[in-house]
């Protein structure tokens, strides 16, 4: 299953539930997330979670949240539905209690 099969898969699910909303926020992997997702916030939205359809690209999202210095989970949820083996390459995150 490719990434667009994976992001219609999400898409439809949640937009069955009636408290959801979801927005597509696309960016080009060699310009970078970050860019992106700041014009996103300027326009006034501020997302609870991110669905990420690949595992390079949530760990692409969840190290640009960080740098930005988001708090994942405690501010933004990062969802990745696992595609390959070098989610492992990202390791526990600390216990920020």
């Amino acid at each position: 299953m490719g990434r667009a099969e994976r992001f219609r898969g999400f898409r439809d699910g949640a937009l069955s539930a009636t408290d959801a909303h979801v927005d597509d926020i696309v960016f080009d992997e060699s310009a970078g997330f970050r860019g992106t997702f700041l014009t996103y916030l300027r326009s006034g939205k501020s997302p609870t979670a991110l669905f990420c359809a690949h595992d390079g690209t949530a760990i692409t999202v969840v190290s640009e949240l960080l740098r930005l210095g988001v708090r994942v989970p405690e501010e933004i949820s990062v969802i990745a539905m696992p595609s390959w083996a070098q989610n492992s390459a990202v390791g526990d995150f600390p216990d920020r209690r």
